[in-house]
């Protein structure tokens, strides 16, 4: 160990005078104020145990001059950067050097074992000196052979935190990599898979092309097919179900989610929830209408709380003047109190909401404050003719709204169902009603599992538009729920019909 004394009129220039002599890599055993400047004590090449057992014995030597000294040494603003350079550059000593670092709380906050005046220095808390020299001379007591491993690892994780950690950085590199690899495996496995279950049980395999071909998803598909339990015949080389694919799409309606409930008979308060251009103002109309076809004009009122977009006001004092219905529009919550408490003798009040984007939370929150004032039974309103991934989402951002029900909108211009089909038996949200087309009510329809399932399968094997197969099923659906009642209610029903199909 080479050891050196050096003398100085301040503590920077004596820190220059280490550094130039010994290099970055010396270490500063002791530090006095004496007559004419600073003494510093450094070495190189130190032993740990050595320097730590000559800094406990610096600690008990006395200076009378040590405390007037310090509080007369000059102080200056660039000696703490000095310091902490000098101790930064020694990090990367070799053969386990004592590390300084800035950053050693633990240490720097250790008490000496004594109250020498010699010892003022080294272990006042308010000098930021003191504060950083102190690691340099005195580890903790349970670490006197080698310095602990999460002191060491302080000032490296310090000088690397503006620059980012190179190791953190491979670290992600690699576990991105991985995670590559396992889907890559998953999607291999995926595949050997479907081809075992091909060459095991072909005509269950069938089921699922078909059913995936239909949009359905593949586990949906796989648990249907695996409900199919019928005899097989051989023909054309190959095994064929004997009627599989009915049972298949009996057994995908099956697993349909249908509300048991009908909307149409509900007392109480609605209110229609979902994206925007969904449709719900025309849903909420249609289905306005055919309350006021079963039960009369006058038990039904329309509240709307849509102040967003343009004329939805005006769209829905429309539809009211031709249903007979009154319509209120609401734009602050203490104003849809009122209107509920104007109402509140109607056996059902609609209520028209703005349309939101599943991803807006502020908007969503401004949508449950609505549906928790009104108390209402919360009806989610989804377009078909979406992708399944939008139809996830669109599940999922309303979910906290706690919705009762779905309508599915846009039927007819889907180009297939088993999408929006799949997303409904994931949720088990229970599906009121199915909109196909823009009359008024005539395309609002009850939801029905295997008229959904037939509408699916009609789209794949018979792309045409579905307005060409429309009137003879829809006719057949609307004299299943809608019964005409009162001769004044059949009246309005010829004057709106009129007045929407024109």
């Amino acid at each position: 160990m080479k050891i050196k004394r050096y003398f100085a009129p301040d503590m920077r220039q004596a820190i220059r005078q280490v550094r130039d002599s010994q290099g970055p890599d010396a270490v500063i055993l002791s530090s006095r104020s004496v007559d004419g400047g600073i003494e510093l004590i450094a070495a190189i090449d130190y032993d740990e145990d050595l320097v730590t057992e000559m800094a406990d014995q610096a600690g008990h030597e006395e200076d009378p001059r040590a405390a007037s000294g310090s509080e007369s040494s000059p102080r200056d603003d660039g000696l703490e950067e000095d310091l902490l350079s000098l101790s930064v550059d020694t990090t990367s000593t070799p053969r386990g050097r004592t590390t300084p670092s800035r950053h050693g709380d633990s240490w720097a906050r250790r008490p000496r074992d004594t109250d020498s005046p010699g010892n003022t220095m080294e272990s006042s808390g308010d000098d930021p000196l003191s504060a950083m020299m102190t690691p340099l001379v005195e580890p903790p007591a349970k670490a006197k052979g080698r310095p602990s491993r999460k002191t060491e690892a302080g000032p490296a994780k310090a000088g690397t935190a503006a620059q980012g950690d190179p190791e953190d950085a491979a670290f992600k590199a690699m576990r991105k990599e991985i995670q590559g690899l396992r889907g890559l495996l998953q999607e291999q496995l995926s595949v050997l898979m479907d081809q075992e279950f091909a060459r095991s049980e072909p005509w269950r395999a069938a089921i699922v092309q078909r059913l995936a071909s239909m949009g359905v998803d593949h586990e949906v598909a796989r648990t249907v097919a695996s409900a199919v339990e019928l005899d097989e015949a051989p023909g054309a080389g190959r095994f064929e179900p004997v009627e599989g694919w009915s049972e298949a799409l009996r057994q995908l309606a099956a697993l349909l989610p249908i509300a048991d409930d009908d909307l149409l008979d509900h007392n109480g308060i609605i209110a229609f929830v979902g994206p925007s251009g969904v449709g719900k103002t025309t849903t909420l109309a249609k289905l306005a209408a055919l309350v006021s076809l079963r039960h009369g004009q006058e038990s039904i009122a329309i509240i709307t709380t849509d102040v967003y977009r343009l004329g939805a006001h005006r769209q829905l004092q429309t539809i009211g003047q031709l249903l007979g219905v009154t319509v209120h529009l609401a734009q602050t919550e203490q104003q849809l109190k009122d209107m509920l408490r104007r109402v509140k003798s109607k056996r059902l009040v609609l209520i028209d909401t703005t349309g939101t984007n599943q991803r807006d939370k502020d908007m969503l929150d401004e949508l449950a404050r609505v549906t928790s004032t009104s108390a209402a039974r919360v009806m989610l309103v989804m377009a078909a003719n979406v992708q399944k991934a939008v139809v996830d989402e669109t599940l999922s951002g309303f979910s906290g709204l706690q919705p009762q029900g779905c309508i599915l909108t846009k039927m007819d211009e889907a180009a297939s169902l088993g999408e929006v089909l799949s997303a409904l038996i994931s949720s088990r949200l229970p599906l009121n009603f199915i909109s196909a087309g823009q009359r008024i009510p005539e395309d609002l329809l009850a939801a029905s599992a295997p008229r959904l399932v037939q509408m699916a399968a009609a789209a794949l094997e018979a792309p045409e538009r579905y307005s060409e197969r429309r009137p003879r099923s829809l006719s057949r659906a609307r004299q299943s729920h809608v019964t005409p009642r009162p001769d004044s209610v059949n009246d309005l029903s010829a004057r709106f019909t009129h007045a929407f199909t024109q």
